[in-house]
């Protein structure tokens, strides 16, 4: 988003009817400053729609625009795929959802398809950020807001892909896996997802180091994990305890009736 102050809606106005008189090169330079100077806020671009509306006839200003905001949008959402825990991408998916629509309504308003297409192809690549659910919200704001075409058809089609895998986990009574890749390839990490998919183990007693410890417990809370962990302080070195809780059952059961139902929901959209 553009700070309302000087570079959102209204800021744009004045810049625009400066244009007129300075050309738009000139009003891509200061957009330009703007951003070296860090007027855009992180991550919103909720006005843009608007301002592209305002911005029409200014081609080379509404393509910068277009092209800021999509290397930010980017670069935001790969960075979040690659290093964020869950819990942290669970807490930014609005967000992200929010900005892709904003986005793409834009780009469309602006006729310009290369920009839409290049972002669904950017959604694609990000499975954790852009999982069945958030998916499933994005295209159905989009065809309540009347933006159809082959992109949204294809953003839908993701949406279903990914809820189908989703809605089709299944789970046998005293099967304990907790199927969840962590962002650290180390030694304990690696044991931690052995114990994570051990289908028969529960609980494990873990004697680890403190500073070795507080990686697992942080690696746990960062990823949102339904483990338990404490520390037991006899022996040396302590041991870390950890229990997988039945509440991770109980979400996963509920995650999956949720896509299923908004898998049937979009099943049921027919695509302009």
């Amino acid at each position: 988003m553009i700070d309302a102050d000087m570079t959102g809606r209204s800021g744009i106005g004045i810049t625009l009817l400066c244009s007129e008189l300075y050309g738009e090169d000139w009003m891509i330079k200061m957009l330009s400053t703007w951003s070296q100077n860090r007027k855009y806020r992180a991550f919103q671009p909720s006005a843009l729609p608007e301002i592209v509306a305002d911005l029409a006839g200014n081609e080379a200003v509404i393509n910068w625009l277009l092209k800021h905001y999509f290397e930010h949008l980017v670069a935001c959402g790969s960075q979040m795929e690659e290093r964020g825990g869950n819990v942290e991408i669970k807490k930014a998916q609005k967000d992200f959802s929010n900005s892709a629509f904003e986005f793409l309504v834009a780009a469309q308003r602006a006729g310009s398809d290369t920009f839409v297409g290049d972002y669904v192809k950017h959604m694609m690549n990000l499975a954790r950020v852009y999982s069945g659910q958030p998916l499933a919200k994005l295209t159905l704001e989009l065809l309540k807001n009347d933006v159809t075409g082959p992109s949204v058809g294809e953003i839908k089609s993701i949406a279903i892909s990914r809820l189908k895998k989703e809605a089709e986990m299944q789970r046998l009574q005293g099967d304990y896996s907790i199927v969840e890749p962590l962002p650290c390839d180390c030694a304990d990490c690696g044991e931690l997802m052995r114990f994570l998919q051990s289908k028969t183990k529960k609980s494990k007693v873990w004697p680890l180091a403190k500073q070795r410890r507080c990686h697992i417990h942080r690696m746990i809370d960062c990823m949102g994990l339904k483990v338990s962990h404490h520390t037991q302080r006899t022996g040396s070195p302590h041991k870390l305890i950890l229990e997988k809780l039945d509440l991770h059952f109980q979400i996963e059961a509920a995650e999956i009736a949720k896509a299923k139902e908004s898998l049937n929901r979009l099943v049921s959209i027919k695509s302009s």
